[in-house]
C-alpha cells in the first residue's frame, strides 16, 4: 500500500496462518504507512550562477535536476523575473522541462533572473530552484 496523503495512515491486517495439520491462528497486525517524501532538488550548477552574454545571443542552458520517490510524476515550470526572487515572476510559455535552453531574442541589456518551480504528484507543496542570474552586456 502506498500513502499519497500528507499524514501517516494506520492499516489493520488480519493474518491467518494454517498448519499442515489444519490448525489455524489469526493475528491482527497494525501497520503505519507514512506518506512518501516530497520533491528534493539538486542543481546541476553551483550556487550563485551568473551568465554574462552580449546583446546578440545566449548560448547557455539552465538546468534543474529534481529527484523524488519512485513512480512520482514531476512537473517543471520556468519563470523570469526582474528581481532576485521566486515571487512575482512570470511563467515562460513552453518552458516546462528540467532544461531551459532559450532566452528570448532581443533580451535587453541588464540583469535578468530565472528560476524553476518543481511539483510532484506526491506532494502539493512546490519546490523552487536557486535563482539563475543572466546579465546582458552591450556588444562591443
Amino acid at each position: 500500500m502506498s500513502n499519497r496523503g500528507t499524514q501517516p495512515v494506520e492499516v489493520i491486517y488480519l493474518i491467518t496462518l494454517t498448519s499442515r495439520a489444519g490448525c489455524s491462528s489469526t493475528e491482527t497486525v497494525r501497520v503505519t504507512v507514512n506518506p512518501k517524501a516530497g520533491v528534493s532538488i539538486t542543481l546541476s550548477e553551483p550556487d550563485s550562477i551568473k551568465y554574462c552574454i552580449c546583446e546578440n545571443g545566449f548560448s547557455g542552458v539552465l538546468i534543474v535536476e529534481a529527484e523524488t520517490v519512485e513512480g512520482a510524476k514531476l512537473e517543471y515550470q520556468w519563470y523570469s523575473n526582474t528581481v532576485a526572487s521566486v515571487e512575482g515572476g512570470e511563467a515562460i510559455t513552453g518552458a516546462t522541462e528540467s532544461r531551459y535552453s532559450t532566452t528570448p531574442d532581443g533580451l535587453p541589456v541588464g540583469t535578468h533572473y530565472y528560476y524553476c518551480k518543481v511539483t510532484s504528484d506526491y506532494n502539493a507543496t512546490p519546490v523552487y530552484s536557486d535563482i539563475y542570474v543572466v546579465t546582458v552586456e552591450p556588444d562591443e
